[in-house]
């Protein structure tokens, strides 16, 4: 009921590696451009969803990825999707880029964005 319901609010949900399962469980992959972890792909597919073999795939507030390795792809696409990574950079005027290692997490207040790191430009 959590993930339908943030599907259903039009909330972000994001699922790396083997966590497209639960957006399958919860019946939100139908119609959708969905990715994940190889071995889990058939099942994304039996639910209905277009499975793409690429770092990160969004589609209408669903950003999907692969595994680990393409955790970076996954996080900025998070950021953008959010519209938080203009913003971010905005606020540094161009001196620093992006360098993300974590994934942004809504709360039942305000966004918390954890792990977010930027070098210089």
């Amino acid at each position: 009921r959590i993930v339908r319901g943030f599907c259903d609010d039009g909330r972000i949900v994001a699922a790396i590696c083997h966590a497209p399962w639960i957006l399958v469980e919860a019946g939100v992959a139908r119609g959708r451009d969905m990715t994940s972890y190889h071995s889990i792909k058939t099942d994304v597919m039996n639910a209905g969803a277009h499975w793409r073999d690429e770092p990160v795939v969004v589609d209408n507030g669903i950003v999907t990825s692969r595994n680990p390795g393409d955790l970076d792809a996954f996080c900025s696409k998070i950021l953008v999707v959010d519209g938080l990574a203009g913003h971010l950079l905005e606020l540094a005027g161009g001196a620093l880029r992006p360098a993300f290692s974590f994934v942004l997490k809504r709360t039942h207040g305000p966004e918390v964005l954890l792990g977010v790191s930027l070098r210089p430009a």
